[in-house]
């Protein structure tokens, strides 16, 4: 029994993108790569990322407590979302990191929504139907 899996069935997972204006330059904000997701999880494990998106409604306790609680580990999962140094995101001012950072929560979160679990649904559908799995 052979598997086929046409190309246009993962259409669906094409990355969506940002460009977000950091510390003066350009910066693309992509969904994660199978490689960054292992370090980005420990990054945010821990951090109600309910929480993050509230900022944007300018509750200053909620950034407060954020930076208070979790404000290395932001900047840490911010860094390994977009590829900058740590060094980097630590000397922009509070404004840059928010919007930084609220962007790599959005765009992940959209395609993790949106685009993968759909496409692993499939998967595993198809997966279903080639056995139980079972070796011999």
């Amino acid at each position: 029994m052979s598997t086929e899996i046409k190309q246009d069935e993962f259409s669906a997972i094409a990355p969506i993108g940002a460009t977000v204006n950091f510390c003066g330059q350009e910066i693309e904000i992509t969904p994660l790569k199978v490689g960054q997701l292992p370090k980005f999880a420990r990054a945010i494990r821990g951090i109600d990322l309910g929480k993050l998106t509230a900022v944007e409604t300018g509750e200053i306790g909620v950034l407060m407590d954020l930076v208070a609680d979790h404000g290395e580990q932001i900047i840490d999962a911010t860094s390994i979302a977009t590829g900058l140094s740590v060094g980097a995101i630590e000397k922009a001012d509070v404004d840059e990191l928010i919007v930084l950072a609220l962007t790599v929560i959005r765009i992940n979160a959209d395609f993790f929504a949106r685009r993968l679990t759909p496409a692993m649904r499939t998967a595993a559908g198809q997966a279903a139907t080639l056995g139980d799995g079972q070796t011999a």
